[in-house]
């Protein structure tokens, strides 16, 4: 039957002697056989008093017994208690043991002692949750599995697993030892455990045995000696996945999948870009068209602007060129006009002197002869030779001399 949960119900499941293989002095005796066992009395061999055996009916059932005895129970120093005034309620008793319980020494306990950490059943928070303190009864805890490994057994090597970072299911209260080796029973078999999942079971607490019976074995490995410490059950309640542990296999899956994810978002958001620079282009480049198109309209206008413009130019130095010449022609007109003037004049001045001089000439020698001839009037009707060569040049005039025909 399995005690209710509390402070004095837990410490009275610690004094009961027969739970668990474990013998503890004056567990299951009343309040009388307590007083009776602290008076001094001569010391009774230890061999005989583990051979009585401790009947489980003999535990005090009243509540207030109950916590008279985890009050004596606790870690102070012996003395003889004071009578009180309060009635103690009729003790419900059992048939009698065999034997009656023998009578044992009490001896002072130190505080830092393991049974007197044993017996603070209610931690502070910051500190470790002792298994020792909640022996014999069951709770949930929670850790991950560390590695597996073997112990030497009857039948050969017997597989096991390591717990590692234990703590408190209910409280979240790291636990004290903070790892444990279990059997690898069917249980932990079924749910494919492997190192880093985390995993939750409900056991019981119990005093267990640990290290080695072999002396040698206990030398080389230095603090392995066999000892009792509180610990689990072997036999579990329940065994639980919480949560695995992620594998290199998953590890890489998930890495792939984001990776996935990473390419897909990344091909989206190129599409985007593209699509974007594409839009940005094409207003760009109609943008340019259009630019192009107007400069191209002002270039033409310009064009056509300035051709007319040539044209015009063109137009009025082709009229100029006209103009000059038809100057230039009329100035040619005029210089032949003037120059055959000028030729005309020269002709006639030359007629004129010529005609001047043949005049001259005739009458000079006209006169000479006539001086001549009235000077000697007996010459011959030629006359005298210097006349013929003063009037021989001139003689000939009148039928045509050929230096006075080209001049006239």
């Amino acid at each position: 039957m399995k005690s209710p949960a509390g402070p004095s119900h837990q410490i009275a499941d610690l004094l009961d002697g027969n739970r668990d293989g474990v013998r503890v002095p004056n567990a299951g005796a009343t309040m009388t056989d307590f007083n009776r066992n602290n008076q001094p009395q001569t010391s009774q061999p230890r061999a005989a008093a583990a051979k009585q055996p401790i009947s489980r009916s003999a535990r005090p059932k009243h509540p207030l017994i109950r916590h008279r005895l985890a009050e004596a129970a606790t870690p102070t120093p012996l003395a003889t208690p004071q009578p009180t005034s309060t009635p103690w309620p009729a003790e419900p008793r059992s048939a009698p043991t065999a034997m009656p319980l023998p009578q044992q020494r009490r001896h002072k306990e130190e505080p830092g002692s393991r049974r007197s950490r044993n017996k603070a059943a209610v931690l502070p928070s910051k500190e470790a949750l002792e298994l020792s303190s909640i022996h014999g009864q069951v709770h949930q805890f929670r850790g991950f599995v560390d590695r597996f490994g073997g112990k030497q057994g009857q039948s050969g090597i017997m597989p096991t697993l390591c717990i590692r970072s234990l703590c408190h299911a209910a409280t979240g209260r790291a636990v004290d030892p903070d790892h444990w080796w279990f059997r690898l029973s069917q249980e932990w078999s079924e749910l494919g455990l492997q190192p880093g999942d985390e995993v939750l079971f409900t056991a019981k607490v119990h005093h267990r045995t640990k290290g080695f019976v072999d002396q040698v074995l206990s030398k080389k490995y230095e603090g392995r000696v066999r000892q009792k410490v509180t610990g689990f059950g072997g036999n579990l309640r329940s065994v639980a996945l919480i949560r695995r542990a992620q594998r290199p296999l998953d590890r890489e899956l998930e890495l792939r999948h984001k990776l996935k994810e990473r390419e897909l978002q990344m091909s989206k958001e190129l599409k985007e870009r593209e699509q974007q620079l594409s839009q940005q282009l094409s207003k760009r480049e109609l943008e340019f068209i259009r630019g192009l198109n107007v400069q191209e309209r002002q270039m033409t206008q310009e064009l056509k602007r300035r051709e007319l413009q040539m044209n015009q130019d063109l137009q009025e130095q082709e009229q100029w060129i006209c103009e000059v010449e038809r100057m230039y022609r009329s100035l040619e007109r005029r210089i032949g006009h003037m120059a055959h003037d000028l030729s005309r004049q020269k002709r006639r001045a030359l007629v004129a002197m010529a005609c001047a001089l043949g005049i001259g000439f005739t009458g000079g020698g006209v006169l000479s002869w006539r001086l001549a001839g009235s000077g000697s009037v007996g010459a011959a009707p030629g006359g005298s030779p210097a006349a013929e060569e003063v009037l021989g040049p001139n003689r000939n005039d009148r039928s045509g001399n050929p230096s006075l025909a080209q001049g006239q």
